[in-house]
């Protein structure tokens, strides 16, 4: 089985080289995409891969099965 992987180079929206927090959340309002912001850089988000999933799946059960019937 061969793994196909792709490198998501920072993304630089508007030609810019740094955006503020409001141009930021203005942008990521309208796209499609997720976004990350760190320090005025922007970068595509990649998907959540399956062992990912799997990890979040185990865990949240775990919370659940001990939580439940508890007052909090």
């Amino acid at each position: 089985m061969s793994v196909i992987m792709e490198v998501k180079e920072p993304a630089v929206a508007y030609n810019k080289q740094y955006m503020t927090i409001p141009e930021y959340l203005e942008m990521e309002n309208a796209s499609a995409e997720k976004h990350e912001y760190y320090q005025g850089e922007i970068f595509t988000m990649s998907g959540a891969k399956v062992p990912h999933n799997r990890v979040f799946k185990n865990l949240y059960k775990a919370l659940l099965l001990n939580l439940d019937g508890l007052p909090c």
